[in-house]
């Protein structure tokens, strides 16, 4: 009997790893679908057709406060004249 059951389990496994390995195709081939439709249209609008990307900084991850644009444009006490990354005086 507990040679039936196992393979009774293993059969159950491969059906739910098959079951799970299909949906994530389905998955992946509506997004594809959807992109190559939204692509399409805007190849014939004619619109620029920018790259599917996410974007982040990694301030709000580690809780550090976001830099404001003016803060940015001053620069820090690193950056140089030239806009180069100094690490070190001259002597």
């Amino acid at each position: 009997m507990p040679i039936v059951l196992t393979f009774l389990l293993r059969l159950l496994l491969v059906a739910a790893g098959l079951v799970v390995a299909a949906g994530a195709l389905v998955v992946t081939t509506l997004l594809a679908g959807v992109w190559l439709a939204w692509a399409g249209w805007h190849r014939l609008t004619g619109r620029p057709l920018r790259p599917f990307a996410v974007r982040f900084g990694p301030q709000p991850g580690f809780g550090w406060p976001a830099r404001r644009p003016e803060a940015a444009a001053r620069g820090s006490a690193r950056v140089g004249r030239g806009g180069d990354v100094t690490d070190v005086e001259p002597k």
